[in-house]
């Protein structure tokens, strides 16, 4: 270990105790799982100080062979991966864990010879990565600086919209070239943007980057309040998150930082969590709760991209960036809606929807759209569910169904509970047969008149008809998907 340097700020101690720049006492050393201060990473790497541990790694301040400051990241997935004390090596924590461990580490060296590659002002530098004790890590340059969370903190009387916005211009042209390049950060918040002394603001720590799993068992790790609820679901694809994800995350870092609420330590307080919100938990307007006064456009924005329903949510940077700083919409609503059914059943038919409630389940007498084959709907209830439009949205109420109904496999209703829907978004009942919410006839090129309301609901015993047997007769299948969700 080398004399007369401080672990904790890697400045030289001229034999001091304390450091004379950050009276740090010499015997400094860091708490396990983190190495010790004095390790040699790469063979050129001193560790230092650990600054933090996150959701998939531990973070060092380091020094590399030309004496100059650096910051080290370490894959370590919390409850995945251990360290004994006093060791360097990481193992997983169970034997059934090695290959989706290895996985990990694979993907994470993969996303950082990506990043390295990157010469943009917008996104944080990367100088070296590699694999050691078993784990991999990462190296770059360290600023003199501090998150925005730390800045946003310290200025009296709340952000300023003016300043935040310029944070968040630069942010989000760092942002839409991770996006061109198919990352998807998926931890901004205001701890993870840096703002260095006379340099601009980027986007740090891209350890939980794009499609890192661990296993269908695992726990999901993310940021509270930062995360949308796509973000929550333990497969990538099936949670369907994308630039939208981050979109969600710079948005509820906007609100963090303009709120006036704080937490007992001063800390910023992100909008309640996804699965709150989904469970009914409501976020206040920006512009009524912001500490100092901030435009129409901007809250509308904010509250755009906090939407839970990803279809509604700016879909790019691109998007997000016109409600920011022109007050385009970017989202369209459709004029109607259909139903169409991706698998079960009836795969490949569309159900139009209208005002009228649509009920779906297996009673012949009470439900418009039967589902008759018992080999196939065994799981779903006489009386499922029920569908219909009100006011340009999409409605779906489950009928306190058995096996439930779920949205997007991400969000089940509550029994007799109600969930809003757009276009692009699925359900499933009991996991037998999925639809999609679509555009309806008039919304298509050359569209067409709506097809007529599906005859007398579930008032009478003679709608023998249903909107099943009318619609196999005259609907033409739009689009056929082969593909199965909920399996």
């Amino acid at each position: 270990m080398p004399k007369n340097l401080c672990y904790y700020c890697m400045n030289p101690t001229q034999g001091r105790d304390p450091c004379p720049v950050c009276k740090t006492r010499a015997n400094y050393s860091n708490q396990p799982p983190a190495l010790r201060v004095g390790t040699i990473l790469g063979g050129k790497y001193l560790v230092g100080r650990c600054l933090g541990r996150g959701g998939f790694g531990i973070t060092y301040l380091g020094q590399d062979q030309l004496k100059r400051k650096v910051v080290i990241k370490e894959f370590f997935p919390k409850k995945i991966a251990k360290r004994s004390p006093g060791e360097t090596v990481i193992t997983p924590e169970r034997n059934d864990l090695t290959d989706n461990y290895e996985r990990g580490i694979a993907t994470f060296l993969n996303e950082m010879i990506t990043l390295a590659k990157f010469d943009d002002p917008n996104i944080g530098k990367i100088y070296d990565h590699f694999r050691e004790n078993k784990t991999a890590y990462f190296v770059a340059p360290f600023k003199d600086g501090v998150t925005l969370e730390e800045f946003a903190r310290r200025q009296p009387g709340g952000m300023s919209e003016e300043t935040l916005l310029e944070i968040i211009q630069e942010i989000l042209n760092g942002l839409e070239k991770v996006h061109d390049a198919n990352i998807v950060h998926r931890d901004i918040k205001p701890s993870n943007i840096f703002l260095p002394k006379a340099e601009s603001p980027f986007l740090i720590d891209f350890g939980n980057a794009r499609d890192f799993e661990i296993s269908s068992r695992m726990t999901v790790l993310l940021t509270h309040g930062y995360a949308p609820q796509e973000q929550y679901s333990e497969n990538f694809k099936r949670g369907k998150q994308g630039p939208w994800t981050d979109i969600y995350a710079c948005a509820a870092t906007m609100y963090a930082c303009l709120q006036k609420k704080r937490s007992e330590s001063g800390g910023l307080v992100p909008p309640p969590s996804a699965p709150d919100r989904a469970g009914g938990a409501s976020v206040a307007d920006i512009h009524r709760v912001s500490s100092r006064s901030i435009s129409r456009q901007t809250a509308r924005a904010i509250m755009l991209g906090l939407e839970l329903n990803t279809n509604r949510r700016p879909r790019s940077v691109a998007d997000f960036r016109r409600l920011l700083f022109s007050g385009q919409t970017v989202v369209e609503t459709p004029k109607s809606y259909e139903l169409l059914c991706l698998a079960g059943e009836f795969e490949g038919e569309s159900f139009p929807l209208f005002d009228s409630p649509m009920m779906i389940g297996r009673s012949g007498k009470a439900c418009n759209l039967v589902l008759s084959d018992i080999a196939l709907n065994r799981n779903i209830s006489r009386k499922h569910c029920q569908v219909w439009t009100m006011g340009g949205k999409v409605m779906l109420r489950d009928l306190d169904s058995t096996h439930g109904t779920v949205v997007n496999e991400t969000a089940k209703i509550a029994g007799g509970g109600t969930s809003e829907l757009a276009k692009g978004d699925c359900f499933s009942l009991a996991g037998n047969i999925v639809f999609e919410v679509v555009a309806g006839q008039d919304d298509v090129a050359g569209g067409k008149k709506p097809r007529q309301p599906y005859p007398g609901g579930r008032k009478s015993s003679d709608n023998k008809h249903t909107i099943a047997t009318d619609l196999k007769k005259t609907g033409a299948v739009r689009r056929l998907f082969k593909k199965v969700l909920f399996q």
